[in-house]
């Protein structure tokens, strides 16, 4: 709420000294202006731009006009608000109190207004700079010299509506809004960063944000590839009948980004460092495939017993 002051004596009205610039979003915030007497029975009006502020059912003035309220704010509220007080001796205004509103624009009028603006190409980094399943990871921006008042970011390559994660209100607006992207595992956090936790192989794609402002557009894109696995370790074993019946073909495979790399062993001892392995005069005893994540060398085996 702002406040008009007036300090006064009875009778005659010194002029407050007060002016300030407060951002909201069309058709979301409401602003509450009020405006302090101390001299009983003053006649108290509005002003916008200089010219008297009719009360509608979205305008509407209460306590003797000592409070403004307009709810929903709309964009032809943008303006300089005073109030005006006067009594039988004398008159004052207060200082001005500007009241900016930002609105969103939609479909292809956002295209228009877009190719219009200044464009800025926004650097985006992950940190740390591996994503790894089960752990978390944050998306930072690299800051435009540009005054932006909204922040964007979408997954999978586009910035269409169903691919919104959230909406964030920069300074000196707060707050935010989920889109339909939205997991419940996504935290925004301060300079349009964002939070993703519990990281799985569906997060990996293309992460977009998109940062706006009066006549500015910014954009950045990073993609992220989540490391998993190895899951266990599946061995399929089809006979070979080219020579001997006795032949047998070992194929063993596992999920896991990057590509697993495998070592099979029989009874303990490594024979071989390939997927598919042949066994000519297969012998009985105990054959184990171990799948390995080249990168978090996380490790999974599968034993497979022939008699």
């Amino acid at each position: 709420m702002l406040d008009f002051l007036y300090l006064s004596a009875p009778g005659l009205l010194p002029k407050p000294s007060m002016s300030i610039i407060q951002l909201f979003r069309e058709s979301i915030d409401s602003v509450h202006l009020k405006c302090d007497t101390t001299v009983r029975f003053a006649n108290i009006s509005w002003l916008q731009n200089g010219k008297p502020l009719n009360s509608c059912r979205r305008i509407q003035l209460s306590n003797n006009n000592q409070t403004l309220t307009i709810q929903p704010v709309l964009r032809r509220d943008t303006g300089a608000y005073q109030c005006h007080i006067s009594n039988p001796l004398s008159t004052q205004r207060s200082d001005t109190t500007t009241i900016s509103v930002i609105f969103f624009i939609l479909g292809s009028n956002l295209l228009s207004a877009q190719a219009q603006a200044t464009k800025y190409n926004l650097p985006v980094f992950m940190n740390p700079s591996n994503a790894i399943e089960g752990q978390g990871i944050n998306l930072t921006v690299r800051s435009a010299p540009a005054a932006f008042f909204i922040c964007n970011w979408y997954r999978g390559g586009s910035d269409s509506k169903r691919n919104l994660i959230v909406t964030l209100y920069l300074p000196p607006l707060s707050g935010y809004d989920f889109g339909p992207a939205y997991t419940g595992r996504e935290t925004p956090g301060p300079n349009c960063s964002l939070h993703i936790e519990n990281l799985s192989q569906d997060d990996s794609g293309t992460y977009t944000v998109t940062q706006d402002g009066s006549s500015v557009h910014g954009r950045g894109d990073i993609s992220m590839e989540v490391i998993d696995g190895p899951d266990t370790p599946v061995i399929k074993m089809t006979a070979m009948f080219l020579t001997q019946r006795s032949n047998r073909r070992l194929n063993c495979r596992a999920s896991s980004f990057p590509e697993a790399e495998y070592r099979w062993f029989q009874n303990g001892k490594e024979f071989s460092k390939n997927a598919d392995v042949l066994l000519k005069n297969i012998q009985s005893g105990t054959y184990t495939c171990q799948a390995t994540n080249p990168f978090t060398q996380q490790k999974e085996n599968t034993t497979l017993e022939i008699e």
